[in-house]
């Protein structure tokens, strides 16, 4: 670990393909917040393997899906069709805030990015019809914005079109 004027840097050597062992680490916009994250963390780890990164704090659920179709069992947010980012807010009430995005612009790439010719990089990026299936019957709360939303079988498929890496933003309201 080394410190230099305002920046850190943090090296874990963890070998190659490590079993039955991991870490957990915190990128704290507060120096004070230190201490209490030592002493016990205000995170819960729901999964933390190949098929997804997912945590807790409070109500509040981040999750990095790297693998998509997979079956997040227990989850409001029990599947999408392609690997994306997500933070379900808990607003109250059964409201929640889903931000999103969808990184992978489907542009043309090469090991070398330097390679690539110039009309490659001027290529746009690609939209993609993006599904992401709660796994509870959900409304929409005002604006939908540029998502379609479906029900079947007491989940909700949420539907947009995602490109360029954008954010997007829904309130839902959970219907028990």
């Amino acid at each position: 670990f080394t410190k230099d004027g305002k920046q850190s840097k943090a090296f874990v050597n963890h070998g190659v393909a490590p079993q039955g062992s991991g870490y957990e680490y915190y990128i704290l916009k507060d120096k004070g917040a230190a201490a209490a994250v030592a002493a016990e963390s205000p995170v819960k780890v729901l999964r933390k393997d190949a098929a997804a990164h997912i945590v807790q704090r409070d109500g509040d659920v981040c999750a990095a899906i790297f693998k998509e179709n997979v079956i997040f069992d227990g989850m409001l947010v029990e599947s999408v069709n392609i690997p994306l980012a997500y933070i379900l807010e808990d607003m109250g009430n059964g409201e929640y805030r889903l931000n999103l995005c969808e990184p992978d612009m489907r542009r043309p790439w090469k090991l070398n990015m330097n390679n690539l010719t110039d009309e490659e990089v001027a290529q746009p990026a690609l939209p993609f019809d993006t599904v992401v299936t709660l796994g509870a019957d959900a409304d929409a709360v005002g604006d939908k914005g540029a998502f379609e939303i479906e029900k079947a079988g007491g989940k909700t498929l949420l539907k947009l079109t995602t490109v360029y890496a954008r954010n997007y933003s829904i309130r839902l309201k959970f219907n028990n």
